[in-house]
């Protein structure tokens, strides 16, 4: 190798550079003809390869990142969709939960009222017009009275005549107790 780069640089140099202290071993060609030492040439090499490799490192934690990102905003996204749709199940449980509750409540003033099939009457109340304060209905008497008025034969009429006409309201009083339809329902419910 030291003939060759003697022959590139010629004799003269060739003997300055070991004349410096240099070996043979230690100087390289480039390719415009001038001589760098093996060692500044390994030192800056090593470098290079150590930046590129950093490089090639930076490059993949960015495109690690990216994807990281992408899939946080994917994750917030199906995040944020489950929330909704866990906020809606929750209100319409809700909301299933307090029409059961003004069902049994409604249901149970009818019972009062003296309604013989409550389940004939519900079809008739809008449970959205009515509400709940204290486990009481407001506006319930209002719609039992209506209810009476259009279904009067759903409803057992109390006798407050106290016996005043003597046998004839005892033969009516016996026609309603031996009539199947006219049982007290409510008494029937409260004993399940």
């Amino acid at each position: 190798m030291s003939e060759k780069i003697k022959s590139k640089i010629g004799e003269e140099l060739y003997n300055k550079i070991l004349e410096s202290g240099l070996k043979a071993e230690d100087i390289d060609i480039v390719t415009d003809g001038s001589y760098i030492p093996r060692a500044r040439f390994n030192e800056v090499n090593g470098k290079l390869k150590a930046t590129e490799a950093k490089i090639d490192d930076y490059e993949k934690q960015i495109t690690d990142t990216k994807n990281l990102l992408k899939d946080n905003e994917d994750f917030k996204g199906k995040y944020s969709e489950l929330n909704e749709k866990y906020k809606n199940d929750l209100a319409l449980k809700d909301k299933e939960i307090l029409n059961t509750s003004k069902r049994y409540l409604i249901e149970q003033s009818l019972r009062e009222a003296g309604a013989k099939h409550t389940s004939l009457l519900m079809k008739d109340i809008d449970l959205e017009s009515i509400t709940i304060d204290n486990d009481k209905l407001l506006g319930m008497d209002k719609i039992t009275e209506d209810l009476k008025t259009n279904y009067s034969d759903l409803f057992v009429v109390k006798n407050t005549n106290n016996n005043l006409q003597g046998s004839n309201n005892t033969n009516t009083d016996n026609d309603i107790n031996n009539d199947p339809d006219s049982e007290d329902w409510g008494d029937l419910l409260k004993d399940l």
